[in-house]
């Protein structure tokens, strides 16, 4: 099992921080000739949290592919199969997985996350 809670650290040792989107529907209250008229507006916000182990490879698996007519229906099923896996605190992946994963991380990401990813996975 792997600890996708692992924290990713930046330059300085300290935990990384990454920014995410969040929608969320709040009530918007307008005066429409003298009278308040209730609506809802959909509010798009962005949030810092701790980039840890299970974003990274969330964040890998999802990505945007470079040659998307060349990947085939057997890979973004794995790609799928790896992301579902990601949404709790532990995973388990397979050997091949893990190479897949790996191969990912190192396109995706500079070498002092890589690395430390790299590092996790090998454990």
């Amino acid at each position: 099992m792997i600890d996708l809670t692992q924290n990713i650290l930046d330059i300085e040792g300290k935990n990384s921080t990454c920014k995410y989107e969040k929608s969320t529907i709040e009530e918007v209250v307008k005066i429409v000739d003298g009278v308040e008229v209730k609506e809802e507006k959909e509010v798009r916000k962005l949030f810092n949290r701790e980039f840890t182990l299970g974003l990274a490879i969330r964040d890998a698996v999802l990505g945007e592919i470079e040659d998307v007519k060349g990947v085939d229906e057997e890979e973004h099923l794995l790609r799928y199969s790896i992301f579902d896996r990601t949404r709790g605190e532990q995973a388990e992946f397979t050997n091949d997985e893990i190479s897949f994963i790996k191969k990912l991380i190192c396109k995706r990401y500079l070498p002092i996350t890589a690395a430390q990813i790299i590092i996790m996975l090998n454990k």
